[in-house]
């Protein structure tokens, strides 16, 4: 398997031309003090810079249909415990949301008729699409990879607002605000843009358009995510 498999990142179409216009985002530029509060929480002081593991990460599956392909990505570092918390959501949505699991029994009958690519190409032997969805249902193609990361986040974020929706935030590449003698700029907390939702399809909605900024890599999809769960639950809760 080339490396370029492996280490391929799950994107979706794009669908936010009214959150992104022009490459430049659309939402709520971020106010210095909520810039400031922020970063004392996850960083310790508005003046620290962002540690050097949470640059550049984002949302990165195995590859689709493989063994491992139901899991994400996790670096031995201090990334690794949030990405487990996401993960147990990912599995949540994958084995017990009806949706998600009515979708990937839908797309494996689909397969199995002959439609797409074989799901075993090396066995003769007859299978139902119930014993596929069966065998299966741990080894999401690409597209499902994108929808259990899409319906997981959603919980998620459900969970932490207890129902209420939620608030996602994302870099755009200008900074919303000049720099003050109580900030220290670290190029991206500076740069973020709100986007708020108040009901959880809303934000369910919201997080598709975003799936390319949260996926992408070498960005910032990871940290936008802790900083929106941050925003999401409040400063003082």
């Amino acid at each position: 398997m080339s490396s370029h498999k492996r280490d391929r990142v799950v994107y979706a179409r794009a669908g936010g031309e009214d959150l992104i216009q022009n490459g430049q985002l659309n939402g709520e530029p971020i106010e210095p003090d909520m810039a400031m509060a922020l970063k004392t929480i996850v960083w310790g002081s508005a003046c620290s810079q962002i540690c050097p593991y949470w640059q550049g990460m984002s949302f990165s599956f195995h590859s689709g249909g493989d063994v491992n392909a139901f899991g994400l990505k996790c670096p031995s570092n201090g990334t690794k415990n949030f990405l487990i918390c996401v993960q147990a959501y990912i599995l949540k949505n994958l084995l017990f949301d009806k949706k998600a699991k009515n979708s990937i029994h839908q797309k494996r009958k689909y397969q199995y008729y002959g439609v797409d690519t074989p799901l075993f190409p090396s066995t003769k032997k007859h299978r139902t699409p119930s014993s596929i969805f069966r065998t299966n249902i741990l080894r999401p193609t690409d597209r499902i990879q994108s929808e259990i990361l899409i319906g997981g986040l959603t919980s998620l974020f459900s969970k932490v607002s207890e129902g209420h929706g939620g608030i996602l935030c994302f870099p755009s590449s200008d900074n919303c605000f000049e720099p003050t003698s109580n900030y220290t700029m670290d190029g991206i907390t500076e740069k973020l843009h709100i986007f708020r939702s108040d009901k959880e399809e809303e934000l369910r909605s919201t997080i598709k358009k975003f799936l390319s900024l949260i996926t992408q890599e070498n960005g910032n999809g990871l940290l936008s995510i802790l900083y929106s769960l941050i925003l999401t639950r409040g400063f003082d809760r």
